[in-house]
């Protein structure tokens, strides 16, 4: 299935120079005098209210020294080695995951100076969700400054690995409300089967947690609708247990209810 990228170059440059500023220690103001730069435009830019252009852009990069590789290519690489990493996960498929993570070590530093740099922390989220937690919520929360600059798909992703790695059950108002958020501001009808499926995955788990069963019974049912485009057994399976101890709590919750009317009526009589 092809995936239609959607790229805001402008606000990507935007957040770059913003970052290469951060990471240098310099002040707005410093660097509006250095380069003779209005400083509340700069901080329009900055914060993608107003367009960045390109003479600006290339006083700031020469100012750093930093060579910014602008060429669409390389953020479609990263773009897809994402979803790449991300399918392998999926698929508890651990041979393409050090795969794909061989080829990320060794892009990594291409990714870091161009428009891939967006879809960097997440990269390295997904390669450690299962071995390094602190470090993934680490790079969780360095990634969600580039949230806006996602399309659906990376978004959603971001949701899934987020529910993973903060742990819905133990952070159940942070991960909740970030998946919420998500459904909310991004269109979740032309996502890839994989996020598509796993994306409602958590949005059921959540509901569970929430104790709105009926709606984490629908949750779980599209997402089982999702996997199964895909063949990924497992996680329909994951899925079918979910919806299982859904179906077991709401029953014993409507027997206990039934009991307590009758000792009621009992009592009453």
């Amino acid at each position: 299935m092809a995936v239609i990228k959607i790229i805001n170059v402008d606000r990507i440059d935007a957040k770059f120079i913003r970052n290469i500023r951060k990471i240098n220690g310099d002040s707005g103001e410093k660097i509006c005098n250095e380069l003779g730069i209005n400083l509340t435009y700069l901080y329009y830019v900055e914060s993608g209210e107003k367009r960045l252009s390109e003479d600006l852009l290339n006083k700031i990069l020469s100012y750093y020294n930093v060579n910014y590789n602008k060429d669409i290519n390389v953020y479609n690489e990263a773009y897809d080695l994402t979803i790449k990493l991300y399918e392998s996960f999926v698929f508890k498929n651990n041979d393409l995951l050090a795969k794909y993570e061989k080829e990320f070590n060794e892009k990594e530093e291409l990714f870091v100076n161009s428009r891939g740099f967006i879809f960097n922390d997440l990269m390295i989220a997904i390669i450690n969700l299962l071995r390094d937690k602190t470090l993934t919520k680490l790079k969780l929360d360095e990634a969600k400054k580039y949230l806006s600059l996602y399309d659906s798909n990376i978004a959603c992703i971001y949701g899934v690995i987020y529910g993973f790695g903060k742990g819905i059950y133990k952070n159940l108002n942070d991960s909740g409300q970030m998946l919420y958020d998500i459904f909310e501001k991004f269109p979740v009808q032309s996502l890839l089967p994989c996020v598509k499926g796993m994306f409602y995955y958590q949005l059921g788990r959540t509901s569970y947690e929430e104790k709105r069963y009926i709606k984490a019974l629908k949750f779980y049912n599209e997402a089982i609708c999702a996997l199964q485009q895909i063949y990924c057994v497992e996680r329909v399976n994951q899925a079918n247990i979910e919806i299982s101890n859904t179906l077991l709590y709401i029953n014993a919750n409507l027997n206990m209810y039934k009991n307590d009317r009758l000792r009621m009526y009992t009592f009453d009589h």
